[in-house]
């Protein structure tokens, strides 16, 4: 790509330069000779604020520019010129008005250390400043038509260019001013809460007649706080079913089983009620983002502006955490009762929790009284006397254990020399039931030996019988 020279100037990155330091030469030469074109004359007059990717930006497009469009013939009197794409991220500037003096935008400056109101009013001087600047690319837009007609570009005139200003103008102003109205609650966003929804909250707490209570604002001093839950709730009269009510506040008629209610299910006029309800009416400590029935049925009292009596209902809570809850808790409605017990001076036990942080604060700062070697000569004594009992029960633990363990090494030992001696005398057993085996078997084959020759042989007769048959 080829480069232009002599027409750029060679700037820092910080410094404030009119628009037509870095149109060409021969651009800028054919735009002065046009006359009537004054609104160019004041838009290349406009400073802005340079960076070397801004000035990258404009060489190549201006380069692309003279590359690729034919010059203009010396018969002709106008010349042809091409809008420039200016990047999403170019620097907002505004055009100076007939008789008007060219303000520049602010510099980039180092952050100087002062108060912060300073600080604060010069961001909002430079946010209004940004408000009435409009940006090169919408004005190169609405000033220069892209429409050819024969060769020929038609060129907007001052007076629809200052129309597209306005009109330009007046919208940014509307959606800064749109930005600025928000309902913001403790740092949140809020949608759909205006005032219609403020008025009737103060219409609800009016028709309990808590107006002044909720609005005089928290001067009494905290006694503590408040931790109970509800397991159950009597039935009021004149009122829907449990499902009716959950239906209602998580807007769903086809609920079919009571449930408890997301806040952010809510509309916002009912989360102002749940934060009322378990944050003044019934206090409790724990964090709360879902309503139970008791939430719930204080919330549709009071939209149905039905008189709640609050003198019992905070008795009944008292009651609750205090008696009928075993759990130690602190007192509920401290910031109320607080008044009233520095009224009638009753005495408080107020409870001073101390952090890590606070005790080691106070023991640098505070020195500690350190006693003596001789004031407690006993104490030391007693001491020393626990700790040699200390090393002798552990010396009889060592002991202890190395007798035990030889005992069961002894015993594996006496347990392995039995089981051995079983074994053989299990053996023996054998060979002696063996040996008797055949010794049964030869004393029987002998006894029937003996049988069979006495049944084959006669008998002899004996002497004496032969004897006593002679005579």
């Amino acid at each position: 790509m080829a480069k232009c020279e002599g027409e750029h100037l060679n700037l820092m990155s910080n410094d404030d330069v009119p628009i037509a330091h870095f149109v060409p030469k021969q651009v800028r030469s054919r735009l002065l000779k046009r006359s009537e074109n004054q609104w160019v004359l004041s838009w290349m007059n406009v400073t802005m604020m340079v960076t070397r990717s801004i000035k990258r930006c404009l060489e190549e497009g201006f380069n692309m520019m003279i590359s690729k469009k034919p010059r203009c013939s010396k018969g002709k009197s106008s010349c042809h010129v091409t809008p420039i794409d200016i990047p999403d991220n170019f620097p907002e500037v505004g055009i100076p008005k007939k008789g008007q003096k060219k303000r520049s935008s602010p510099r980039l400056k180092k952050q100087v250390k002062g108060s912060t109101s300073k600080l604060r009013s010069k961001r909002k001087r430079m946010l209004h400043d940004n408000i009435g600047k409009i940006g090169v690319r919408n004005r190169v837009a609405g000033g220069i038509d892209n429409s050819r007609d024969k060769g020929s570009q038609e060129i907007v005139g001052e007076g629809d260019f200052n129309a597209n200003i306005e009109d330009n103008l007046d919208s940014r102003t509307k959606r800064m001013l749109n930005f600025t109205q928000r309902s913001v609650i403790r740092g949140r966003v809020t949608t759909g809460f205006g005032g219609a929804e403020m008025g009737e909250l103060l219409s609800i707490l009016h028709a309990q007649g808590w107006t002044d209570l909720f609005l005089q604002g928290n001067t009494r001093r905290k006694m503590g706080k408040d931790e109970t839950r509800y397991r159950s709730w009597p039935s009021l009269d004149g009122l829907h079913s449990a499902l009716d009510i959950v239906s209602k506040f998580v807007n769903n008629p086809t609920l079919e089983d009571y449930t408890r209610v997301d806040k952010g299910a809510m509309h916002p006029l009912h989360k102002l009620l749940f934060d009322v309800v378990h944050k003044i009416i019934l206090p409790r400590k724990q964090k709360r983002t879902e309503a139970n029935y008791l939430d719930l049925t204080l919330m549709e009292l009071l939209l149905s502006r039905h008189p709640i009596n609050l003198r019992r209902l905070m008795l009944c809570h008292i009651h609750c955490i205090g008696v009928e809850n075993k759990k130690r808790h602190s007192l509920g409605y401290g910031f109320s009762l607080g008044e009233i017990f520095e009224y009638f001076k009753i005495p408080v036990k107020e409870k001073q929790v101390q952090t890590v942080k606070d005790v080691l604060g106070i023991i640098n700062q505070v020195v500690v009284p350190t006693p003596r070697r001789g004031d407690n000569a006993s104490m030391q004594r007693l001491r020393a006397q626990l700790d040699l009992k200390d090393d002798e029960i552990a010396a009889l633990r060592v002991s202890h254990y190395a007798a035990v363990d030889q005992l069961h090494v002894s015993y594996r030992l006496e347990h392995a020399s039995l089981v051995q001696e079983n074994s053989r005398l299990k053996d023996d057993l054998v060979k002696e039931e063996a040996a008797l085996e055949t010794e049964k078997s030869t004393n029987l084959a002998n006894l029937k030996g003996i049988f069979d020759i006495f049944k084959t042989t006669p008998p002899v007769a004996s002497p004496v019988v032969a004897n006593s048959q002679l005579s």
